[in-house]
């Protein structure tokens, strides 16, 4: 949700992004990655729509590996390297991490403490 509010509040972040990744109407994917950041991860935090909300997330995550981050991956990959890629080096590190969490929470679902289960009568 951060990277959604910080290209929320400086949309050419996310026309730049959208841009920079190649999207024909680099205005309209830009939004679109912006929503999809922000709304996503405000219904990821509140547990709603957990599922739908996951797949185009997935889709930024792997848009974000293959465009901008696996160009800027140090290599060879070694335990310092893969640390710092947490910190600012711009790696594929984090962007994988954050794609396995959204595969867990689309396999996996909402889960107790959620919207989806207390208005959902089905598996949220």
């Amino acid at each position: 949700m951060a990277p959604g509010y910080m290209k929320l509040m400086n949309p050419a972040m996310g026309i730049g992004a959208a841009q920079g990744a190649g999207f024909p109407i680099p205005e309209f994917f830009g939004w679109l990655l912006i929503l999809t950041e922000f709304v996503g991860g405000l219904f990821l935090i509140l547990g709603l729509f957990t599922r739908f909300v996951t797949i185009p997330m997935m889709f930024v995550m792997l848009v974000a590996f293959f465009a901008a981050h696996l160009k800027s991956t140090v290599l060879p990959l070694t335990l310092d390297t893969f640390i710092a890629g947490f910190i600012g080096k711009g790696g594929y590190e984090l962007v994988l991490i954050l794609f396995a969490s959204l595969l867990i929470f689309f396999a996996r679902g909402a889960q107790e403490f959620s919207l989806d289960k207390k208005f959902c009568k089905g598996e949220a």
